[in-house]
């Protein structure tokens, strides 16, 4: 795992912890996604080749997903921004409905 401040609002201190326990995280959902396919496989009957290269899996290389993880965390950022960008959008256009209602609202009292 790459740990940087890169985007905005990126700790280092986080980044570390999670650097830390990303090979345990890495390994609770391969066990995990084994554990859901010995499952079906045992719903369905049916064993695979993939039954095969799962029961012989020890070890994985989880380099071969860091584009994965780099894309779904740049996305991530997009989306959170747009999110943030859309609320003070929507607090904007409420204040000048607020101001124009108040405008208009004063502007007809007699």
């Amino acid at each position: 795992m790459i740990v940087s401040d890169y985007f905005h609002g990126d700790s280092i201190r986080i980044g570390m912890i999670q650097h830390d326990c990303y090979g345990e995280a890495l390994r609770i959902i391969v066990d995990f996604a084994s554990a859901k396919h010995r499952e079906a496989e045992a719903v369905v009957n049916v064993r695979t080749e993939l039954s095969d290269l799962r029961d012989e899996l020890n070890s994985f290389d989880h380099r071969t997903l860091q584009w994965l993880h780099d894309c779904m965390t740049v996305w991530q950022q997009r989306f959170v921004w747009n999110i943030v960008l859309m609320q003070i959008y929507l607090l904007i256009v409420r204040q000048i409905h607020t101001r124009l209602h108040r405008r208009c609202h004063f502007g007809l009292s007699f």
